[in-house]
């Protein structure tokens, strides 16, 4: 069994010349556990595990604010096969 997690930490930025519109330092958890079964690998993942908010980009145009969020917490499970190619073919 393998884990696997890591931290991003985005440190204080604004979106505008005049510095008006600020996006906070906020942190993006990411996990991974898999399980490695003769040539099969199975991993159960988690993509900002906290759910943690922040905006993609913001700009102003016509005394409006637009601005993207992120993706929320997103979950999956990913099946991969390590095949030796040779030894199938029996080349070796």
């Amino acid at each position: 069994i393998r884990f696997h997690t890591s931290y991003h930490g985005i440190g204080k930025h604004y979106w505008d010349n005049e510095n008006t519109m600020k996006e906070n330092y906020y942190g993006l958890l990411n996990m991974r556990i898999t399980g490695v079964f003769d040539r099969i690998n199975c991993s159960i993942w988690a993509k900002n595990a906290l759910n943690t908010g922040y905006n993609v980009f913001m700009f102003e145009a016509f005394r409006n604010t637009y601005a993207q969020k992120n993706a929320p917490l997103r979950f999956g499970v990913t099946f991969s096969s390590n095949l030796n190619i040779p030894n199938l073919l029996n080349l070796r």
